[in-house]
């Protein structure tokens, strides 16, 4: 072989066994907007409330991993999930016709529970889509909606890695 591309290969008992070792970690994957270390922790702490404590690791694109003092802990973690998000959501070229706010609300009650409405959208300064932010339940996604004899697309902004159609994360 070639010394400066050495190559490896571990036996599958030696990898079998360093893989035992991670098998504590609870991973966790944030969606959409980043929020910082501590932030996370403290949400994490009062979401919880666990018994003993819980040490959290930044990895890298949004992946965390999580050691917690308590298995019973760590079985009510990953039992509470977090469905819910607040979320953007984008109606792309629906008609300006329609940029009146109890019909975006009305609209993306369908959705979740709509909060309010861009004001670049409520204002009529963009035209390409409208925003307005709701609340979502992450394992139902909407994907499009049909008005008045046309379908219109649903984005999720900073979702886009969760489909609407099926709710999966991270396939194309």
């Amino acid at each position: 072989g070639n010394r400066l591309l050495p190559k490896f290969s571990l036996d599958a008992t030696v990898f079998t066994k360093l893989c035992e070792s991670w098998k504590k970690f609870l991973v966790l994957k944030l969606l959409g907007k980043r929020i910082g270390f501590l932030a996370l922790r403290d949400k994490l702490k009062s979401q919880w409330k666990c018994s003993g404590g819980f040490d959290l690791m930044d990895v890298d694109n949004g992946y965390f991993l999580i050691t917690f003092d308590f298995e019973d802990d760590k079985n009510k973690a990953i039992k509470d999930n977090i469905d819910t998000t607040l979320v953007w959501i984008l109606f792309p070229n629906l008609g300006m016709v329609y940029y009146d706010d109890s019909v975006l609300l009305t609209i993306a009650l369908a959705m979740g529970t709509p909060l309010r409405v861009d004001m670049n959208t409520a204002n009529l300064v963009r035209g390409r889509f409208t925003r307005v932010c709701i609340e979502i339940d992450l394992t139902v996604l909407v994907g499009k909606f049909y008005l008045n004899g046309k379908w219109y697309n649903v984005e999720y902004e900073g979702l886009h890695i969760l489909c609407a159609s099926c709710g999966c994360y991270g396939h194309l």
